[in-house]
């Protein structure tokens, strides 16, 4: 049944920063609490994130995401 089909988009963090390129590293290092040069490091693949900072990772884009859903602008 095609109704039943879903799909589920999952990103490495070097996908991840490269599809959404206007965000910057080292705010949402900042964010996460995580070192900027150190996620700088994960992005480009030259050293690989534990479970725990990928989730914490994920964690605070959530955030961020949920604090973009509430903005509204005057006009």
């Amino acid at each position: 049944q095609p109704d039943s089909i879903t799909f589920e988009i999952s990103y490495d963090l070097s996908a991840f920063f490269e599809s959404f390129s206007y965000l910057k590293i080292s705010e949402i290092a900042k964010y996460a609490g995580l070192n900027a040069s150190l996620l700088r490091h994960y992005v480009a693949g030259s050293k690989t994130a534990s479970k725990v900072q990928v989730l914490k990772l994920q964690e605070a884009i959530k955030r961020v995401s949920a604090e973009l859903a509430q903005v509204t602008f005057a006009y």
